[in-house]
Protein backbone atom coordinates (compact mmCIF):
# COMPACT_ATOMS: atom_id res chain seq x y z
CA UNK A 1 0.00 0.00 0.00
CA UNK A 2 1.31 3.44 -0.89
CA UNK A 3 2.23 5.87 1.86
CA UNK A 4 0.28 9.02 2.64
CA UNK A 5 1.16 12.32 1.02
CA UNK A 6 1.84 15.42 3.09
CA UNK A 7 1.36 18.51 0.98
CA UNK A 8 1.93 22.21 1.29
CA UNK A 9 -1.13 24.42 1.57
CA UNK A 10 -0.69 25.51 -2.06
CA UNK A 11 -0.41 21.89 -3.26
CA UNK A 12 -3.59 20.98 -1.42
CA UNK A 13 -5.43 24.07 -2.70
CA UNK A 14 -4.48 23.15 -6.26
CA UNK A 15 -5.76 19.57 -5.80
CA UNK A 16 -8.91 20.89 -4.12
CA UNK A 17 -9.52 23.24 -7.09
CA UNK A 18 -9.24 20.30 -9.51
CA UNK A 19 -11.76 18.27 -7.50
CA UNK A 20 -14.21 21.20 -7.38
CA UNK A 21 -13.95 21.85 -11.12
CA UNK A 22 -14.50 18.21 -12.09
CA UNK A 23 -17.37 17.86 -9.61
CA UNK A 24 -19.02 21.08 -10.86
CA UNK A 25 -18.56 20.11 -14.52
CA UNK A 26 -20.32 16.77 -13.94
CA UNK A 27 -23.07 18.20 -11.70
CA UNK A 28 -24.00 21.05 -14.04
CA UNK A 29 -23.96 18.81 -17.12
CA UNK A 30 -26.66 16.71 -15.42
CA UNK A 31 -29.06 19.53 -14.50
CA UNK A 32 -32.06 20.93 -16.33
CA UNK A 33 -31.00 23.12 -18.06
CA UNK A 34 -27.64 21.53 -18.89
CA UNK A 35 -24.65 23.84 -18.48
CA UNK A 36 -21.29 23.83 -20.27
CA UNK A 37 -18.07 25.49 -19.04
CA UNK A 38 -17.74 29.13 -20.07
CA UNK A 39 -14.42 30.49 -21.35
CA UNK A 40 -14.73 34.12 -20.22
CA UNK A 41 -13.97 35.22 -16.68
CA UNK A 42 -16.28 38.23 -16.38
CA UNK A 43 -19.17 37.55 -14.03
CA UNK A 44 -22.59 38.98 -14.90
CA UNK A 45 -24.88 40.49 -12.28
CA UNK A 46 -26.43 37.52 -10.49
CA UNK A 47 -30.00 37.39 -9.18
CA UNK A 48 -29.66 34.47 -6.72
CA UNK A 49 -26.77 32.74 -4.98
CA UNK A 50 -26.87 29.44 -3.07
CA UNK A 51 -24.37 29.25 -0.20
CA UNK A 52 -23.16 26.22 1.76
CA UNK A 53 -20.52 26.40 4.46
CA UNK A 54 -18.16 23.58 5.38
CA UNK A 55 -15.85 22.98 8.33
CA UNK A 56 -13.56 20.12 9.27
CA UNK A 57 -10.42 19.41 11.28
CA UNK A 58 -8.05 20.69 8.57
CA UNK A 59 -10.15 22.81 6.18
CA UNK A 60 -13.13 25.16 6.19
CA UNK A 61 -14.83 27.48 3.74
CA UNK A 62 -17.89 28.14 1.62
CA UNK A 63 -19.36 27.01 -1.69
CA UNK A 64 -21.28 29.60 -3.75
CA UNK A 65 -23.47 28.84 -6.77
CA UNK A 66 -24.87 31.92 -8.53
CA UNK A 67 -27.37 32.25 -11.39
CA UNK A 68 -28.01 34.92 -13.99
CA UNK A 69 -30.71 34.85 -16.63
CA UNK A 70 -34.45 35.28 -16.55
CA UNK A 71 -34.82 32.13 -18.67
CA UNK A 72 -33.42 29.95 -15.86
CA UNK A 73 -35.83 31.53 -13.38
CA UNK A 74 -38.76 30.85 -15.73
CA UNK A 75 -37.65 27.27 -16.39
CA UNK A 76 -37.27 26.41 -12.69
CA UNK A 77 -40.42 28.42 -11.72
CA UNK A 78 -41.47 28.20 -8.07
CA UNK A 79 -38.49 26.10 -7.02
CA UNK A 80 -35.81 28.46 -8.39
CA UNK A 81 -34.22 29.54 -5.08
CA UNK A 82 -34.49 26.05 -3.56
CA UNK A 83 -32.90 24.59 -6.69
CA UNK A 84 -29.91 26.95 -6.48
CA UNK A 85 -29.39 26.14 -2.79
CA UNK A 86 -29.59 22.43 -3.60
CA UNK A 87 -26.98 22.80 -6.36
CA UNK A 88 -24.59 24.36 -3.81
CA UNK A 89 -25.42 21.53 -1.39
CA UNK A 90 -24.81 18.84 -4.03
CA UNK A 91 -21.50 20.42 -5.06
CA UNK A 92 -20.35 20.49 -1.41
CA UNK A 93 -21.37 16.82 -1.04
CA UNK A 94 -19.63 15.70 -4.22
CA UNK A 95 -16.38 17.38 -3.20
CA UNK A 96 -16.73 15.88 0.29
CA UNK A 97 -17.15 12.40 -1.21
CA UNK A 98 -13.99 12.79 -3.30
CA UNK A 99 -11.91 14.12 -0.41
CA UNK A 100 -13.17 11.45 2.01
CA UNK A 101 -11.57 8.78 -0.20
CA UNK A 102 -8.25 10.43 0.78
CA UNK A 103 -8.97 10.82 4.49
CA UNK A 104 -10.08 14.49 4.49
CA UNK A 105 -13.50 15.18 6.00
CA UNK A 106 -15.75 18.11 6.74
CA UNK A 107 -19.30 18.86 7.84
CA UNK A 108 -21.68 20.79 5.61
CA UNK A 109 -24.12 23.49 6.73
CA UNK A 110 -27.67 23.58 5.37
CA UNK A 111 -27.87 25.64 2.16
CA UNK A 112 -29.17 29.19 2.13
CA UNK A 113 -30.17 31.25 -0.88
CA UNK A 114 -29.54 34.97 -1.20
CA UNK A 115 -31.69 36.90 -3.65
CA UNK A 116 -31.14 40.36 -5.13
CA UNK A 117 -30.87 42.37 -8.32
CA UNK A 118 -27.11 42.65 -8.82
CA UNK A 119 -25.33 40.14 -6.55
CA UNK A 120 -21.63 39.39 -6.79
CA UNK A 121 -19.04 37.51 -4.76
CA UNK A 122 -16.21 39.89 -3.90
CA UNK A 123 -14.08 37.72 -1.62
CA UNK A 124 -10.90 36.14 -2.96
CA UNK A 125 -12.19 32.75 -4.09
CA UNK A 126 -9.99 29.71 -4.57
CA UNK A 127 -12.13 28.55 -7.46
CA UNK A 128 -14.19 30.75 -9.76
CA UNK A 129 -15.72 29.13 -12.81
CA UNK A 130 -18.52 30.07 -15.15
CA UNK A 131 -21.02 27.90 -17.03
CA UNK A 132 -23.50 28.73 -19.76
CA UNK A 133 -26.76 27.24 -21.02
CA UNK A 134 -29.28 28.38 -23.61
CA UNK A 135 -31.19 30.49 -21.08
CA UNK A 136 -28.52 31.94 -18.76
CA UNK A 137 -25.31 31.49 -16.79
CA UNK A 138 -24.18 29.77 -13.60
CA UNK A 139 -21.09 30.72 -11.60
CA UNK A 140 -19.27 28.68 -8.95
CA UNK A 141 -16.97 30.07 -6.27
CA UNK A 142 -15.29 28.29 -3.40
CA UNK A 143 -13.54 29.95 -0.50
CA UNK A 144 -11.06 27.61 1.15
CA UNK A 145 -9.12 28.09 4.36
CA UNK A 146 -6.50 25.42 5.07
CA UNK A 147 -6.04 25.23 8.85
CA UNK A 148 -3.00 22.94 8.95
CA UNK A 149 -0.94 20.66 6.75
CA UNK A 150 -3.29 18.31 4.93
CA UNK A 151 -2.37 14.66 4.62
CA UNK A 152 -3.96 13.09 1.55
CA UNK A 153 -4.04 9.33 2.00
CA UNK A 154 -4.08 7.21 -1.13
CA UNK A 155 -7.49 5.85 -2.05
CA UNK A 156 -7.85 2.17 -1.33
CA UNK A 157 -6.92 0.07 -4.34
CA UNK A 158 -9.85 -2.25 -3.56
CA UNK A 159 -12.33 0.61 -3.32
CA UNK A 160 -14.35 1.26 -6.43
CA UNK A 161 -15.34 4.90 -6.83
CA UNK A 162 -19.06 5.52 -6.53
CA UNK A 163 -20.71 7.56 -9.25
CA UNK A 164 -22.53 10.54 -7.78
CA UNK A 165 -26.24 9.89 -7.51
CA UNK A 166 -25.87 6.10 -7.12
CA UNK A 167 -27.59 4.43 -4.20
CA UNK A 168 -25.36 2.68 -1.67
CA UNK A 169 -26.66 -0.04 0.60
CA UNK A 170 -24.48 -0.79 3.60
CA UNK A 171 -24.22 -4.33 4.92
CA UNK A 172 -23.99 -4.71 8.69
Amino acid sequence: MASSTVQTQEDFKSRFNEIVQVSADILLAQTNPEFEPLSRETTPALDSVGVVGFVGPVIRGMFYVGMAGEGIRELRADLYEDWIGELANQLAGRVKNQLSRHGVSYDISPPITVRGERLSVTAAAQVARGYVCSVGECWIWVLLDVLQVVELKPASENEEPVNEGELLIFDT
